[in-house]
């Protein structure tokens, strides 16, 4: 009877019910720098020098931009990224460079030692040489020990400026 009234309604109105996914919450917030907090993107920690780090529209795109000037990294953080510690993700961004600049993008996490201290994990935490085309970065995080602390993602220029754009994070089968 119920596939009946279905295929009443189907034909009398052109509706087709059907059971929709519920949406899976974004593994990065605010990914594209769409919002903005003052002059920082929203839901990221910013490590910048003064007028460090610009977020600018790029055919229909946001795009990230952190430039070093002194001594230290320019670098936004995102902590307690929800990535299941049994679980696989790729991490994907795009990255370039106008001036020669030098970055990375990577993950980390830390489990404590029995005797208090830290060890960190890093994953893909290696000098990316920008080029004025964009180039896409992608990486995969492994799965962690659940006794690890949530990981986080940072993206950071070490030399001159990098660009970001495209961050995703999706979880591999």
């Amino acid at each position: 009877m119920k596939s009946c009234m279905i295929s009443v309604l189907t034909l009398a109105f052109g509706i087709t019910l059907s059971a929709a996914a519920p949406a899976k919450a974004p593994l990065v917030q605010n990914a594209g720098f769409e919002k903005m907090a003052g002059k920082n993107p929203a839901d990221w920690v910013c490590v910048v020098p003064a007028n460090g780090l610009t977020v600018n529209g790029e055919a229909g795109q946001k795009v990230l931009k952190l430039a070093k000037s002194g001594t230290g990294a320019c670098m936004v953080v995102q902590r307690n990224l929800p990535l299941a510690a049994d679980k696989s993700y790729a991490v994907s961004c795009s990255v370039r460079s106008t001036d020669q600049g030098t970055g990375m993008v990577y993950v980390e996490y830390r489990a404590k030692q029995p005797d208090g201290k830290y060890k960190h994990t890093s994953v893909n935490a290696r000098a990316i040489h920008g080029k004025e085309d964009w180039t896409e970065v992608l990486f995969e995080v492994s799965p962690r020990a659940k006794e690890c602390e949530a990981p986080y993602i940072v993206l950071m220029t070490t030399a001159n400026s990098m660009e970001f754009r495209n961050l995703k994070i999706t979880e591999l089968d």
